[in-house]
């Protein structure tokens, strides 16, 4: 959701996202060894392959002449 927001690619905000709990982690006194870091760092590189598989996790590229519709409204 939040790649689709802010058009960020899918690895980057995984990233992000484990990097910011890695320190609040560390904040809140939680130890932080080298496992933590390592998978902090490759956690959005590995979701990002594996959403590759499936044909997911491509942030869509509006074409040069696209216009874009809004969706109707459900009661």
């Amino acid at each position: 959701g939040l790649s689709r927001r802010t058009g960020w690619d899918v690895a980057r905000v995984r990233g992000g996202t484990e990097l910011v709990v890695l320190a609040l982690g560390w904040l809140l006194g939680g130890l932080v060894g080298w496992g933590t870091l390592a998978f902090a760092l490759a956690s959005g590189p590995a979701m990002r392959a594996g959403l590759g598989l499936y044909g997911l996790g491509q942030s869509p590229k509006p074409s040069a002449g696209a216009t874009t519709h809004p969706a109707p409204e459900v009661p």
